[in-house]
């Protein structure tokens, strides 16, 4: 599922839009970005599209995309979540490299 809108002073975490997926594949595209995450290929539009069906279908994992000035520079999401036992994996990812930092 995707996350509701959660504004802060300086970030921004909102839905996904269909607007996002092809952000995601020059950013996955550079071995910087990837460098932590526990993929290290780059990826297809058509995967990147198939990746924000099946998150905002899930019953198990709330995503989100970070913006910062108005802009998307990342994403962050809680997946795999166990909602008995109160047990999830989160993860972010900056692919902005000018917003690190």
């Amino acid at each position: 599922m995707f996350g509701p809108v959660l504004k802060g002073e300086r970030v921004t975490l909102r839905p996904a839009d269909d607007s996002d997926p092809p952000r995601f594949v020059p950013w996955f595209a550079d071995m910087e970005v990837t460098r932590y995450l526990g993929r290290r290929s780059a990826a297809a539009l058509y995967q990147e599209v198939d990746f924000f069906k099946k998150v905002g279908e899930s019953k198990n994992d709330v995503f989100w995309i970070l913006e910062s000035d108005g802009a998307a520079v990342g994403a962050t999401g809680i997946h795999g979540i166990d909602w008995p036992s109160a047990h999830a994996t989160t993860g972010i990812v900056i692919g902005e490299k000018s917003k690190w930092g």
